[in-house]
This record gives C-alpha cells, sequence and structure tokens, in this order.
C-alpha cells in the first residue's frame, strides 16, 4: 500500500522562512526542476545547509525563500525552533484554495542522496501534479486573513 505525504503548495504565494532559533527543515519540490528531486534544507539562524549531504548553501544568517508553485513541507528538529515565514501574496490569492493540502507519491520515490539511483517508478511520475488530498482553508482562520 502507497503511503501518502502531504505538502503544501501556493499558487499566488511566495513564502520567506526565517529562522532565529533552532533548526527548521524544508522540503521542497518542483516538478521538472533539479532532475525531478525533493532538495531537502536545513535553516538555521547562522546558515543554510543540504540536509542530506551537510554542505553549506549558505553561510551566514539569511532568509529561505521559495515561489509560488513548489511543494513544499516545513517542520522543525527535534529540539523545537522559533522562526517566521513572511509570505508574499500576488494577485489572485483565493483562501479557498491556497492553503489545500496535497498528496504525492512516498518519500522514497526521490532519491535520498544527489548520487543515488534514481526509483524507475520515478519515470512515470516526472512532470506531474499531486492532487488534492485536503481542502485547507478549513484549517484557516478567515478573521485573521
Amino acid at each position: 500500500e502507497e503511503e501518502e505525504n502531504t505538502w503544501y503548495k501556493h499558487a499566488h504565494q511566495e513564502d520567506n522562512l526565517i529562522v532565529f532559533v533552532g533548526k527548521r527543515y524544508s522540503l521542497l519540490y518542483r516538478p521538472g526542476y533539479n532532475n525531478n528531486v525533493a532538495m531537502h534544507v536545513e535553516v538555521t539562524p547562522d546558515r543554510i545547509l543540504d540536509a542530506r549531504t551537510g554542505e553549506v548553501l549558505y553561510d551566514g544568517p539569511a532568509v529561505l525563500c521559495w515561489p509560488s508553485g513548489v511543494y513544499h513541507q516545513v517542520n522543525s528538529g527535534p529540539e523545537g525552533s522559533v522562526s517566521v515565514n513572511i509570505p508574499q501574496r500576488s494577485e489572485g490569492f483565493d483562501i479557498n484554495v491556497e492553503f489545500n493540502i496535497w498528496s504525492l507519491p512516498t518519500r522514497d520515490m526521490f532519491c535520498p542522496t544527489p548520487t543515488a539511483e534514481r526509483d524507475p517508478k520515478m519515470q512515470d511520475w516526472e512532470d506531474s501534479e499531486g492532487t488534492v488530498a485536503r481542502a485547507g482553508h478549513l484549517d484557516q482562520d478567515k478573521l485573521i486573513m
């Protein structure tokens, strides 16, 4: 049985993540980009790293940004974190669809390291879109929008 993974993807919102304390792990995926391999980054107050290899992607305080159309998951490290996301919304933003929860194939369909061999199932999935698993607006408080 195939396990579902849930992701956010916004059509009219860019996200800008700042970490003040601890670590946040971001899994970012965009069909057709990076050989259809999800990027897994670790964001700390002092740098951004490739979470798979430990390679420092940026050494210094930074904001991790991703554009509209990117599937993403963001989680704290085991010690917790203090962070803020500053969204930049564009024309066409609609609370009824922007926070939908998307389902994509299992994580093991992504290459676990940049040098790992691709799972053959990925060939049928390249450039495909996920499916809406849950209407995300049901999780949002419309009074603060």
